[in-house]
């Protein structure tokens, strides 16, 4: 896997707030998630390793599925175009009064998509550098902080 970016953020939360909030994906992810319209679960049960979503983006049906999971802890969304794979790692750490969030992007790329790697990285950073930031945004209007 090769790193696409990382960043880091601290929610003026307490973590559990922070966590709900961030896995109520359905309903919350299009408001921090860049140029994402809606998600929609479509797998049974509850939120685990596993769980899959399908989302709209810049006019293509797309999905993403959590491939790693450790309730307010870490959460990989994993999505995979053709020979393209990008990891979502979030982590979430508790910090007094506050939630320290961080996110790495990896991509592994294969074939013909090797060639458009550099480009589809820099796209993707450029795409979601600032989700963090916008993450807190929403969480923050959202719960009157």
């Amino acid at each position: 896997m090769n790193e696409i970016f990382t960043d880091t953020i601290i929610v003026n939360a307490d973590l559990e707030e922070v966590w709900e909030y961030f896995i109520e994906l359905e309903e919350n992810g299009s408001s921090w998630m860049n140029g994402i319209s809606s998600l929609e679960k479509v797998t049974p049960g509850g939120v685990e390793e596993g769980t899959r979503y399908v989302f709209e983006s810049r006019g293509k049906q797309l999905s993403t599925t959590i491939t790693s999971y450790r309730p307010m802890d870490t959460v990989t969304l994993t999505s995979q175009q053709g020979n393209f794979r990008a990891d979502y790692i979030y982590t979430f750490t508790r910090d007094e009064n506050t939630t320290d969030m961080s996110l790495k992007a990896n991509c592994e790329a294969s074939g013909l998509m090797k060639i458009m790697s550099p480009l589809i990285k820099v796209a993707i950073k450029k795409s979601d550098g600032d989700q963090l930031k916008k993450f807190k945004n929403a969480f923050e209007n959202n719960n009157g902080r």
